[in-house]
Protein backbone atom coordinates (compact mmCIF):
# COMPACT_ATOMS: atom_id res chain seq x y z
CA UNK A 1 0.00 0.00 0.00
CA UNK A 2 2.92 2.33 0.42
CA UNK A 3 4.10 2.30 -3.19
CA UNK A 4 1.36 4.71 -4.42
CA UNK A 5 0.87 2.52 -7.50
CA UNK A 6 -2.21 0.60 -8.61
CA UNK A 7 -1.35 -2.63 -10.42
CA UNK A 8 -4.37 -4.64 -11.55
CA UNK A 9 -2.31 -7.85 -11.26
CA UNK A 10 -1.13 -7.07 -7.71
CA UNK A 11 -4.10 -6.11 -5.53
CA UNK A 12 -3.28 -4.98 -2.00
CA UNK A 13 -5.90 -7.25 -0.44
CA UNK A 14 -7.59 -10.59 -1.05
CA UNK A 15 -11.04 -11.23 0.44
CA UNK A 16 -11.96 -14.79 1.42
CA UNK A 17 -15.12 -16.30 2.91
CA UNK A 18 -15.65 -19.75 4.43
CA UNK A 19 -16.79 -22.34 1.91
CA UNK A 20 -19.37 -25.02 2.82
CA UNK A 21 -16.57 -27.60 3.20
CA UNK A 22 -14.70 -25.40 5.70
CA UNK A 23 -12.03 -24.24 3.27
CA UNK A 24 -11.64 -20.60 2.35
CA UNK A 25 -12.99 -19.33 -0.97
CA UNK A 26 -11.50 -16.29 -2.72
CA UNK A 27 -14.37 -13.91 -3.50
CA UNK A 28 -12.87 -10.47 -4.11
CA UNK A 29 -9.74 -8.39 -4.52
CA UNK A 30 -9.19 -4.97 -3.03
CA UNK A 31 -7.01 -2.19 -4.38
CA UNK A 32 -5.76 0.40 -1.88
CA UNK A 33 -3.74 3.61 -2.37
CA UNK A 34 -3.05 6.30 0.27
CA UNK A 35 -4.93 9.55 -0.37
CA UNK A 36 -3.50 13.06 -0.04
CA UNK A 37 -4.93 13.08 3.52
CA UNK A 38 -3.00 9.96 4.59
CA UNK A 39 0.15 10.01 6.67
CA UNK A 40 2.40 9.93 4.74
CA UNK A 41 0.30 11.52 2.00
CA UNK A 42 -0.57 9.74 -1.20
CA UNK A 43 -0.78 11.22 -4.68
CA UNK A 44 -2.59 14.51 -5.17
CA UNK A 45 -4.79 15.24 -8.13
CA UNK A 46 -7.63 13.12 -9.44
CA UNK A 47 -8.37 9.81 -7.70
CA UNK A 48 -6.51 6.81 -9.12
CA UNK A 49 -8.45 4.28 -11.16
CA UNK A 50 -8.23 0.56 -11.79
CA UNK A 51 -10.22 -1.70 -14.11
CA UNK A 52 -11.72 1.43 -15.65
CA UNK A 53 -13.26 2.51 -12.33
CA UNK A 54 -12.30 5.50 -10.23
CA UNK A 55 -11.22 4.58 -6.71
CA UNK A 56 -12.95 6.29 -3.77
CA UNK A 57 -12.30 7.10 -0.12
CA UNK A 58 -14.29 4.79 2.13
CA UNK A 59 -13.56 6.56 5.44
CA UNK A 60 -13.32 10.33 4.97
CA UNK A 61 -11.03 12.51 7.09
CA UNK A 62 -10.23 12.38 9.92
CA UNK A 63 -10.25 8.63 9.12
CA UNK A 64 -7.36 6.84 7.44
CA UNK A 65 -8.33 8.33 4.06
CA UNK A 66 -7.25 5.60 1.68
CA UNK A 67 -8.54 5.30 -1.87
CA UNK A 68 -10.04 1.83 -2.32
CA UNK A 69 -11.83 -0.31 -4.88
CA UNK A 70 -13.23 -3.81 -4.44
CA UNK A 71 -13.75 -6.14 -7.38
CA UNK A 72 -16.08 -9.06 -6.57
CA UNK A 73 -14.60 -11.26 -9.29
CA UNK A 74 -15.38 -14.70 -7.81
CA UNK A 75 -18.69 -13.91 -6.10
CA UNK A 76 -21.71 -12.28 -7.71
CA UNK A 77 -22.58 -9.02 -5.96
CA UNK A 78 -26.18 -7.91 -6.56
CA UNK A 79 -25.22 -4.40 -5.44
CA UNK A 80 -22.53 -4.04 -8.14
CA UNK A 81 -19.28 -5.79 -8.98
CA UNK A 82 -17.35 -2.84 -7.53
CA UNK A 83 -19.40 -2.16 -4.37
CA UNK A 84 -17.59 -2.00 -1.04
CA UNK A 85 -19.85 -4.63 0.54
CA UNK A 86 -21.49 -7.75 -0.84
CA UNK A 87 -24.77 -8.70 0.87
CA UNK A 88 -24.34 -12.32 -0.25
CA UNK A 89 -20.94 -12.75 1.43
CA UNK A 90 -20.58 -13.16 5.19
CA UNK A 91 -17.57 -13.48 7.43
CA UNK A 92 -18.48 -15.29 10.65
Amino acid sequence: MDDLVVDVLKPEGLVYTPAPDGDLKLVSVEYVVPSPGSNPPGPSGPPPSVLGREMHILVPPPGPAFYILHAWVWSHNPADMFSDWNPKVTCP
